[in-house]
């Protein structure tokens, strides 16, 4: 009896890459068009856009196919999406605008092109383009079991780090460093340091001891490749750069309010008060003190004069009567 033994190539395992598709930046346009794949699927998109009818503007038609078809013209529009497919697939773009119907826009890239690199095309001659990228965070994956991240003063984060398809050499190992900092400092509280192998893809678990004092801190992770021992002597490990960063933010607060002190304790006192629907109530303010080498460059109030006290369920509020 014969045994057929079929190789296959690496580059026919499916791989997951979550992706984020921008267009615009020129004159307002009313998109429509489609993003598809040659192989595998297209899953969990996600709009970017902030107009009021960008739900349903965008949806999957099938297993490769996203269909575009917006409602009104807008300068800025984008999608995340993942892509679970073979690194060879092609990913082919469509897009028109409606006002310019004869000059439709089509590009197709490989997968593989887009796991380190940014496409940045040229849509139409009014100044709008297309960009192409790995969706943030893509390549530096962060998984935890919790429904927040808020913690409390103390306790401990437990998370898994999982690198994907880095644009590092086959079988290359990688340096995963983490750091805990103040929010928007460098200022380090925390860090740690695991060796992974590119070769045999998986997570690394990491326990992060949070500060016990209250505040917003940056968990920031980078992964840097290590070099052979002729590269390490050629250019030693910190005079390289990450091939791939990212952060997550996290609050650490108490589940009580603390203490007020005696300044906050004290309550509120009505010094002057103010009736703006009242004709000559900047006699007041004009009354007020100022500060001291610093001349009232005005005399009266600053207003369109029509108004009057509206009782509102929030208080008394000032209402402006409309324009003649």
């Amino acid at each position: 009896m014969a045994v057929l033994l079929v190789w296959l190539p690496l580059c026919c395992a499916e791989e997951s890459i979550r992706l984020r598709i921008l267009w615009g930046g020129g004159a307002e346009k009313t998109w429509y068009g489609s993003i598809s794949l040659s192989s595998g699927k297209l899953t969990a998109p996600s709009c970017l856009g902030v107009e009021a009818d960008e739900p349903g503007s965008m949806w999957l038609d099938g297993d490769r196919q996203l269909v575009i078809q917006q409602r009104s013209p807008r300068s800025f529009d984008g999608v995340d999406l993942t892509a679970v497919a073979p690194l060879d697939a092609k990913l082919t773009i469509q897009l028109a605008a409606a006002e310019e119907p004869s000059e439709p826009f089509q590009i197709e890239l490989p997968l593989s092109g887009l796991l380190a690199q940014l496409r940045n095309e040229q849509l139409d001659r009014f100044g709008n383009r297309l960009l192409v990228h790995r969706a943030p965070g893509d390549a530096l994956r962060v998984h935890f079991q919790r429904d927040s991240l808020i913690f409390s003063p103390g306790e401990v984060f437990r998370l898994a780090v999982e690198p994907s398809l880095l644009p590092v050499s086959a079988g290359g190992r990688v340096q995963i460093r983490l750091q805990l900092v103040p929010a928007r400092t460098q200022r380090e509280l925390w860090s740690l340091q695991k060796t992974f192998d590119t070769s045999q893809p998986g997570a690394i678990p990491v326990e992060v001891p949070l500060p016990v004092q209250e505040g917003v801190y940056d968990l920031l992770v980078s992964a840097t490749p290590l070099p052979h021992w002729q590269q390490a002597v050629r250019q030693p490990l910190a005079w390289r750069k990450p091939v791939a960063e990212r952060s997550v933010q996290l609050l650490v607060l108490q589940a009580s309010r603390p203490a007020a002190g005696r300044a906050a304790q004290s309550e509120l006192v009505t010094l002057v008060p103010l009736d703006p629907a009242n004709p000559r109530w900047w006699d007041i303010v004009g009354k007020l003190p100022q500060l001291p080498r610093i001349q009232r460059l005005w005399k009266t109030p600053l207003g369109s004069g029509h108004s009057d006290v509206w009782r509102h369920s929030l208080g008394e509020l000032v209402r402006l009567a409309p324009s003649a």
